[in-house]
């Protein structure tokens, strides 16, 4: 059992790495903090009936559609806008839930002289109080971060009752959530059971191990380990070394550096007396260790991308970077294609930015505001966008378009006001007796192509309707405008994964968007834009084997030959407090 998707992924690797081209029957290997049930119950045969019988959860995007719309009957804000805010309140739902609070204690939460202030946010949050359970029980849902701890709640009493015959490991688990520190309990007691934890702090003296828990220690690196260890009514003496895992000489007097480094704030006067013992220590750890200050974040993005790539100049040796900031991955990404490397990013790419999400949103920020020529030339610009057209012929004519017609006054709205600019161009009198440019009877049909795409999308802009029909209007002009002579739009919008990831998202939209009702036409493009935000696509095929992007999640469970702590700036790592609804 692993905590994530991708380090099942990743185990699975190291098990062919192993096997050095061998047939292999591989152990089950299952991702234990998924939400999805599939790919998290370990042994359905052994679930009680009630486990096996719960509500199926509630997709995540009707949720959100759902919860917008309470907000907006419930606090009178616009339901465009409250897609933000129910995304913040999903987040704070997903937290009571794991945590297993009770939302009828928030009563208690605040001293009585902020009463009156707090009773404006209990108001609110009646949302998820009394609402919320109502509707998903009219519905016949129930939240997935409930069912999955009722799900590994019912796992842990099975394998209880019932010892499986077969090893059970759980590897890589804080126990953060107690749906799951229960399952690692019960998991450390079976006959055949073992926790394995990842970067418990042996060096720390018994003092400070034993200051973890006090007031002001939470926030210490070691502090869910301690938590956990109460938790298997255990203690650090009762840890043993994975075999084969013993640190060679120098990165033991590293681990002892970084664990003096990190000793909680009470206890730092022991300094005075370790400093003079790590002497030695520091001289053999501190090897191969360097710290680079970039002046900004392109200079950083660049330094990371060089020592990526010269770890490749070495057969077999790999590199990973390390960071939670998702901009400077990013950046780094983009510097490594230039040569042609394409980075295993554990984070992935922003849907918004792929190429057949950025055109419909183009598209619908184009309709929305009548064809400005703003947004009509960054639509009709876009390596997507066609119209039927031969895409090379289509772009020429597209900038004829611009020098002719809109290098100057405003056309009228819409397409009709596209057609009279057009007109009047034809119709200008030339003192110099030039005949008209020879390129504006090609705009014409430029302009009929652009309308016959686009008519559905168009009318569908004139009052508000359900928020389906405009995803289907949207994705049929998306289409349209995409077609060429030689391929259909649809097959030149959604081929690869990232035109698979947006199709995907598409499907799940017209799917739920009936949960939300009518929208405004000129919200559309928002409506839009907000759902698209918080998806994020994985490429699955084409990424180098030895160079890696991780987050501190992943980091914990793997490693590299080089590794790059990235982004090491107050504000980032460690990161603020989050200052959200």
């Amino acid at each position: 059992l692993l905590p994530t998707r991708r380090a099942v992924r990743a185990l699975g690797q190291a098990f062919l790495r192993a096997g050095d081209g061998a047939a292999l029957i591989l152990p089950s290997v299952r991702a234990l903090g998924d939400i999805d049930e599939e790919e998290m119950i370990l042994d359905p045969a052994g679930l009680g009936a009630e486990a096996l019988a719960l509500p199926p959860p509630m997709p995540s995007m009707e949720r959100q559609l759902r919860l917008a719309r309470l907000i907006a009957v419930e606090g009178g804000a616009d339901e465009v806008r409250a897609l933000g805010l129910a995304a913040d309140l999903g987040r704070f739902l997903d937290m009571i839930v794991t945590e297993g609070a009770d939302l009828a204690q928030l009563q208690t939460l605040v001293p009585q002289e902020f009463a009156d202030h707090w009773q404006v946010t209990l108001d609110f949050l009646k949302v998820l109080t009394a609402r919320w359970p109502e509707e998903l029980a009219r519905l016949g849902f129930m939240e997935q971060a409930e069912r999955r701890n009722i799900l590994l709640r019912a796992q842990a009493e099975a394998w209880k009752a019932k010892p499986p015959a077969a090893p059970v490991l759980a590897a890589g688990s804080t126990g953060s959530i107690p749906a799951t520190a229960d399952l690692l309990d019960v998991i450390a007691h079976l006959p055949l059971g073992a926790v394995v934890l990842p970067g418990l702090d042996l060096d720390l003296d018994d003092e400070s191990w034993n200051m973890l828990g006090e007031p002001g220690t939470a926030s210490h690196p070691q502090y869910g380990m301690k938590k956990l260890l109460t938790r298997l009514r255990a203690g650090r003496a009762d840890v043993a070394l994975w075999p084969g895992s013993e640190l060679p000489p120098a990165r033991a007097a590293r681990a002892k550096i970084l664990s003096e480094a990190l000793r909680p704030a009470e206890t730092t006067d022991k300094w005075r007396d370790r400093l003079a013992a790590l002497k030695e220590a520091a001289a053999s750890g501190l090897k191969g260790l360097s710290l680079i200050e970039a002046p900004g974040e392109r200079d950083e993005a660049g330094a990371i991308a060089l020592l990526m790539r010269e770890v490749l100049e070495v057969p077999g040796k790999t590199a990973a970077l390390v960071t939670p900031d998702r901009r400077l991955a990013r950046r780094v990404a983009m510097e490594l294609r230039r040569w042609n490397i394409e980075v295993n990013d554990s984070g992935g790419e922003p849907l918004g930015k792929t190429a057949p999400a950025a055109f419909l949103r183009l598209v619908a920020i184009m309709v929305a505001e009548e064809f400005a020529p703003v947004p009509l030339l960054a639509c009709l610009k876009h390596p997507l966008a066609s119209a039927g057209g031969e895409p090379a012929r289509f772009r020429a004519n597209v900038r004829a378009l611009e020098e002719i017609l809109l290098r100057g006054p405003r056309p009228a709205p819409g397409i009709e006001g596209l057609r009279r600019a057009l007109e009047a161009e034809l119709a200008r009198e030339r003192p110099d007796g030039k005949k008209p440019d020879a390129r504006l009877p090609r705009l014409g049909k430029l302009l009929d192509r652009i309308e016959a795409a686009l008519a559905r999308f168009v009318a569908r802009m004139n009052e508000p309707a359900p928020a389906e029909e405009f995803v289907m209007a949207h994705v049929s002009a998306a289409e349209a405008l995409a077609a060429t002579p030689d391929e259909e739009g649809a097959a030149r919008l959604w081929r690869g994964e990232e035109g698979e990831a947006a199709s995907n998202f598409i499907r799940e939209l017209i799917e739920s968007a009936p949960a939300f009702g009518e929208i405004l036409p000129g919200s559309y493009p928002h409506f839009f834009d907000e759902l698209l935000s918080a998806r994020v696509v994985r490429p699955r095929f084409g990424l180098h084997p030895r160079l890696f992007i991780w987050g501190p999640l992943e980091a914990r469970l793997q490693h590299a030959d080089r590794m790059i702590l990235g982004g090491l700036n107050e504000g980032i790592w460690p990161g603020e407090a989050n200052i959200d609804p």
